[in-house]
């Protein structure tokens, strides 16, 4: 790739990268109306680079750096923090979260996680199941992770007030005419 071939990239990937990000923190953010203590949960998410490490030994790993731009092919992690602000505990399950998938990106298979969470996936943003258990299956019977366009956490443990814990996944940047353009632009 030329330089100026890379600085076009560069271009058009990092303002819908912002508008990304501002779509997810949107959502997010309906997601309040959502957890029954409301005023009482609050939501924050960071975005991070994951970037790969080749240890001595030929080991290899990732390390996650603050970000604020993304280009096409970049790995990132979204990260989901919920609090507890109130002065009740949150009952267990009272904690849902959900999350579309960034426009501009695609999920990568099994970087969905958070502890002591039911982790659940959609195809169309109503219809929550674990990934094995969706409907849409391609010809092989596996369900590919790159046609999932919103994810969603169940907590499954009560949430004292004080107390964190966090979700979290990881999608691929893309190219903008690499994009499908499917992925609803609203909060689910």
């Amino acid at each position: 790739m030329t330089p100026a071939q890379n600085t076009r990239k560069q271009a058009l990937c990092a303002p819908r990268c912002a508008a990304a990000h501002r779509w997810v923190w949107g959502a997010i953010l309906w997601l309040l109306w959502w957890v029954p203590a409301l005023g009482q949960v609050a939501l924050e998410y960071t975005v991070q680079r994951a970037e790969l490490v080749v240890g001595e030994s030929g080991e290899t790993s990732f390390t996650l750096v603050d970000v604020d731009r993304a280009f096409a092919g970049d790995r990132l992690r979204y990260t989901i923090t919920f609090t507890n602000n109130g002065v009740e505990e949150v009952q267990a399950g009272g904690i849902i979260v959900t999350c579309p998938i960034p426009s501009e990106t695609v999920y990568l298979e099994d970087t969905a996680a958070g502890d002591d969470t039911l982790i659940e996936f959609s195809r169309d943003g109503e219809t929550f199941l674990a990934a094995d258990d969706l409907a849409l299956m391609d010809s092989a019977g596996v369900a590919p992770a790159d046609g999932f366009n919103a994810i969603r956490w169940t907590y499954e443990l009560s949430l004292n007030p004080a107390e964190s814990a966090s979700v979290w996944f990881d999608v691929s940047m893309q190219a903008p005419e690499a994009t499908s353009g499917e992925v609803p632009g609203e909060p689910l």
